[in-house]
């Protein structure tokens, strides 16, 4: 064979074998034999032909033609890209000026509103089609702005877009220079009462801000990073000049700033050395330094105030505080505040947090002190192994809540773990935990977070019974739909839920996982080969939203006084230690939050909406949803939360019109959540950010799902199968993955698959079954078919399924 003149990229064989054809990257096409490897023909040349062989290409050409001269069919465009918001830049800004951001994301060229919180007077600025994934903001920052976050939203003619923020600080900016200053500088210095803003660009990378003090002077810095993107954990270390270290900073908690302040004892140049504490380093480790000689707080006691007593003073300690220690708290409506404090003509820059309250606070005492209920103490775990014990009564049927406010609001390094004791100080017996059947967790080891977990087997488990995996006891959500899935348990806040007070912790490959019956207290068994245990009052990890704070629902089992111990639960203590003790009645509650709370329908499409609850405090009840002001051509699918839920789904449809209405109308969507606590109504409106809802008509939808039949009837142990029929639109060809939303506990689907219930290229239909169990409450639930078109992250749902259950056996667990 001859050498060819570029990559073959594809290659073909006569029937026969005697023939090779040849593609070359470069676009020649060569026929060889494959006998002696000689050239036959190159098509790019013109071929001899039999008389025949024009008279079969004289043929073609006519059909060619024929072909070309009819009316070509027109090909469906795909949709324009929807609008998205990506980014802000510059990431941080200095009030008192106007500034110019550029806001950049995915066709938003065009957009014609904007929304900023706090409102600041803004504009944008006009786009440039060229330019589509970016559009400028102009936004006038008064001088006296709180430093902190600001959000934006942008809306164009196909949507709403996410909100993106960006940081706003009090005092001029300072870049390091060309990131050189990896080792202590010999000369030149940095002005206080400025913002320095740098990067630690590689791992290991160190960089050192040399700066001037005079002897007295207090000096503090604040690091900012984490709320604007930065994935650096910094550390901070004050050196002076001959590299002796004065001070570090100390990991904080989770969203509040490392900070570093220290006393000059005689003027000088001092250093401040700037690091990752991972020592780790990328273009996303950066960095805004507050620096300067302002009023900072550092610890603030107590931590909560009765508002009936008018002679409450909160004690200060902190830098540049001019002999301020102590201020009478100015905010007084019952709830939690954070106030600046005056000092002189200025303020803290930091905010002071504390709580006030209707009942009785008191502090911290020696000995075990007396704790009215309702009432709160605050005080310290002074010192590492230090514990403090405090007593109370209790009513037998009394429904408490105690609970520790340390991590929540930033104010203390507190990890508490609260015990109730009875009145010799003994723990507390809870409930007696007895396994009845096992199974072991597979494929990988889990850790404390996930909301699923791979088991090996649940034949003999139900939805709503507890299994303990460990220490830790779980409540089984939903089982897997198919083979590849985890058996899903009850969460909050995106975390797993450790039932009775239990913590979820991290578990390893084949860790045993055990069904329990939950008895009272020193129940006793005989023995069935799995470990029986006692557990007892007490907690040190309460559910997502408090922080590794604890907390304890107490039913009191008798008339009787109770002691409750806090302590740190790795062992820890010290001075900032903080903490506020509650004990008070239950207050069973609930909020509704809505996804997406910008909806962008498609033009006589559908979207799906996913309402979500955060339960607290045992509040189990059925929530219904009222959906209100919907604008003129759209209409919204009926919905409910059912008892336990932790979601629900509803549509909004589009008739395929685009009425003319105000900016107000378009805005007018409210939605209201009802349930009972108590007895008694309570009624929640679901918020919005930025206070509305805005809705918008889009693109017509690029799917079309369907559904037949669009009702069933199951009784438990029978079986329903729906027919879903896709339409691709606006040239999109793709596979349709399925999802089925809204299934009640008790229904599930059958033989999903390790794809799922999936519409392949080639197809335009699939069915899917739903099994009804024998505990599957009684009722009527709208469920949903929704088509998901992969590239475009988009969800199409078929109208309301409707699915009877007639009364059968409801589920014993609760």
């Amino acid at each position: 064979f001859e050498s060819a003149s570029d990559w073959g990229q594809s290659l073909a064989i006569s029937p026969q074998g005697d023939l090779l054809t040849v593609a070359i990257h470069d676009g020649k096409v060569t026929e060889y034999s494959a006998v002696n490897g000689q050239v036959v023909r190159n098509f790019s040349t013109p071929i001899q032909q039999t008389s025949a062989e024009k008279a079969d290409a004289d043929e073609s050409e006519i059909t060619l033609a024929s072909a070309e001269e009819a009316e070509p069919l027109e090909e469906e465009k795909p949709n324009p890209p929807s609008p998205q918001l990506n980014n802000v830049s510059p990431e941080h800004v200095v009030r008192g000026n106007k500034v110019t951001v550029t806001l950049s994301g995915r066709n938003i060229w065009n957009a014609d509103r904007v929304w900023v919180s706090p409102d600041y007077p803004h504009k944008l600025l006009p786009g440039d089609e060229k330019q589509a994934n970016q559009i400028q903001l102009e936004i006038e920052i008064p001088a006296d702005a709180s430093k902190g976050l600001c959000s934006v939203r942008l809306h164009t003619p196909l949507g709403s877009t996410d909100t993106k923020r960006f940081y706003i600080g009090p005092f001029p900016e300072v870049g390091e220079i060309d990131d050189n200053l990896t080792t202590p500088p010999k000369d030149g210095k940095f002005e206080l009462n400025s913002s320095w803003v740098g990067r630690i660009e590689s791992p290991g990378d160190v960089d050192y801000w040399p700066f001037e003090a005079q002897a007295g002077e207090e000096i503090v810095f604040e690091t900012q990073g984490k709320s604007f993107g930065s994935v650096l954990d910094p550390k901070l270390t004050l050196l002076d000049e001959s590299g002796d270290v004065l001070a570090r900073s100390t990991r904080m908690l989770s969203g509040s700033p490392v900070w570093i302040g220290f006393r000059a004892t005689k003027a000088g140049r001092y250093l401040l050395k700037v690091e990752d504490r991972n020592f780790s380093g990328s273009g996303g480790h950066h960095y805004l330094i507050h620096a300067g000689n302002f009023p900072y707080v550092t610890d603030s006691f107590p931590l909560g105030i009765s508002k009936n007593d008018a002679s409450a003073r909160i004690q200060l300690t902190g830098f540049n505080l001019g002999g301020v220690t102590e201020f009478p708290p100015t905010a007084r409506s019952v709830g939690h505040h954070n106030v600046r404090v005056p000092i002189g003509d200025q303020q803290t820059f930091n905010a002071v947090e504390y709580d006030v309250t209707e009942s009785v606070e008191l502090i911290e005492g020696e000995g075990i002190s007396s704790l009215p209920v309702p009432g709160a103490v605050s005080g310290r775990i002074e010192s590492p192994g230090d514990s403090d014990t405090f007593e109370f009564e209790g009513k037998k049927g009394d429904r408490l809540t105690l609970e520790v406010v340390a991590r929540r609001h930033h104010v203390s390094p507190l990890d508490s773990e609260v015990q109730i004791l009875n009145a010799n100080g003994e723990p507390l017996a809870r409930h007696t935990i007895r396994p009845v059947a096992e199974t072991y967790t597979v494929l990988r080891d889990h850790d404390s977070r996930g909301t699923g977990i791979r088991l090996q087997n649940w034949n003999e488990f139900r939805e709503n019974e507890f299994l303990m995996i460990g220490n830790e006891i779980v409540k089984i959500l939903k089982f897997p739909a198919g083979p590849d899935s985890d058996v899903k348990f009850y969460s909050k806040g995106g975390l797993r839920k450790g039932m009775f007070g239990t913590t979820p912790s991290g578990h390893a490959l084949n860790t045993p996982v055990y069904k329990v019956e939950i008895h009272p207290s020193a129940m006793s068994f005989p023995p069935n080969g799995m470990p029986l245990r006692q557990l007892y009052w007490r907690n040190d990890d309460g559910e997502a939203g408090y922080q590794s704070d604890s907390a304890i629902l107490f039913d009191v089992p008798e008339d009787a006084k109770y002691r409750v111990l806090i302590r740190d639960v790795r062992g820890g203590g010290g001075p900032d230690f903080r903490y506020r003790l509650i004990v008070r009645k239950r207050k069973e509650d609930f909020s509704v939050s809505m996804s997406p709370d910008y909806p962008n329908i498609p033009l006589g499409g559908t979207l799906p909406v996913t309402l979500s609850i955060d339960r607290r405090e045992d509040f189990t009840g059925q929530v219904d949803i009222e959906v209100q002001g919907v604008p003129q051509g759209i209409t919204a699918s009926p919905v409910r939360i059912e008892p336990n839920g932790v979601d629900a789904v509803f549509t909004l449809t589009s008739d395929g019109t685009r009425p003319d209405l105000t900016n107000e109308e378009w805005a007018g969507l409210k939605v209201t959540a009802r349930g009972m606590i108590e007895g008694e109504e309570a009624i929640r409106p679901v918020g919005f950010a930025f206070g509305h809802a805005v809705t918008t008509l889009t693109s017509p939808p690029t799917l079309r799902t369907t559904v037949s039949p669009d009702s069933l009837t199951l009784s438990p142990g029978e079986t329903g199968t729906v027919q879903v029929t896709i339409e691709r639109k606006n040239g999109f060809k793709g596979r349709v993955p399925l999802e089925v939303s809204n299934l009640p506990q008790g229904l599930s689907l059958l033989d999903v698959g390790l794809n799922g219930i999936l519409i392949t290229e080639g197809q335009t239909s699939r069915s899917f079954s739903i099994y009804c169990e024998e505990y599957t409450p009684p009722g009527e639930y709208l469920i949903y078919a929704a088509g998901r078109v992969e590239s475009l992250g988009e969800k199409h749902p078929s109208i309301p399924i409707r699915v009877k259950v007639s009364t059968g056996q409801h589920a014993a667990a609760n």
